[in-house]
């Protein structure tokens, strides 16, 4: 947990395996309490265009989301290998519309309001 306030978590290259964030808070970067999370040292060979190779984001159950992270997509030839995972609790579609204002469609909708607002950062 990071506490109140804004939080970055900031993962770097070499990270491995699966982390828990309890207290994940989502908004515009103006509103209190937003958090961060960095994952551009993980990526390698990144783009906008291929973003579904590197990062995705899955239901965690009813309880929140997972953001996976295959640091290399699909450079090695193999399908999505997420090497990384953290759990965000609380964050759902629904309370992504309540912090940003807006419906939030599905889960790549989610991610994309993420790096609008500031708050996914790949590169």
């Amino acid at each position: 947990t990071g506490g109140g306030g804004h939080d970055t978590y900031l993962y770097r290259a070499g990270n491995v395996g699966k982390d828990t964030i309890a207290d994940f808070t989502l908004g515009a970067a103006a509103t209190a309490n937003t958090d961060k999370l960095n994952l551009a040292d993980l990526l390698e060979g990144y783009s906008t265009a291929n973003i579904a190779d590197f990062v995705r984001i899955a239901a965690n159950g009813t309880t929140g989301v997972s953001v996976q992270v295959d640091f290399n997509g699909k450079a090695d030839g193999s399908a999505f290998t997420p090497y990384m995972q953290v759990d965000l609790t609380g964050v759902t579609l629904a309370s992504a519309a309540t912090a940003y204002g807006t419906a939030v469609a599905d889960l790549d909708a989610l991610r994309a309001a993420m790096m609008t607002n500031g708050q996914l950062i790949l590169a």
